[in-house]
């Protein structure tokens, strides 16, 4: 949250959110009481089915830009991908 709020009010405004080239669909899901922001209480809750890819509750940036549409990353891709760099080196 502290990168998307480039104001540190607490809030993330739909202009911040279009900053980061976030979907403003999924802004519009997060922003569940309607006022034009994502409060951290709001992005503390339950997730919105149609952003949850992963079924697990909580929210990755991934899924805050993709929603269910959010590439699947195979576990254990980063540390592959860095054992593969050390040994290249």
């Amino acid at each position: 949250m502290a990168k998307m709020d480039a104001d540190r009010d607490g809030r993330i405004s739909s202009t911040e959110w279009r900053l980061q080239s976030m979907p403003q669909a999924n802004f519009e899901e997060l922003d569940r009481d309607r006022d034009g922001t994502v409060t951290l209480r709001e992005l503390a809750t339950s997730p919105p089915a149609g952003l949850d890819a992963s079924g697990d509750g909580k929210l990755s940036a991934r899924e805050m830009t993709f929603g269910k549409n959010a590439p699947k990353v195979k576990a254990g891709a980063a540390s592959e991908r860095r054992e593969t760099s050390n040994e290249n080196e």
